[in-house]
């Protein structure tokens, strides 16, 4: 049973992954915008407690 689940999963992924990788990259700057603007959240919260 598992090993069926494994085979599955394995073929979807090799028939998906051109999309999933179109689907990463277009992403990706989102995901940046939001760690860098995390990160100034977080660095600017620390000044004001000073």
């Amino acid at each position: 049973m598992d090993k069926e689940l494994l085979l599955a999963c394995l073929n979807w992924l090799s028939a998906n992954t051109p999309s999933l990788v179109q689907l990463l990259g277009a992403l990706a700057p989102v995901v940046a915008l939001v760690v860098v603007g995390y990160a100034l959240h977080v660095t600017h919260r620390k000044g004001d407690r000073k």
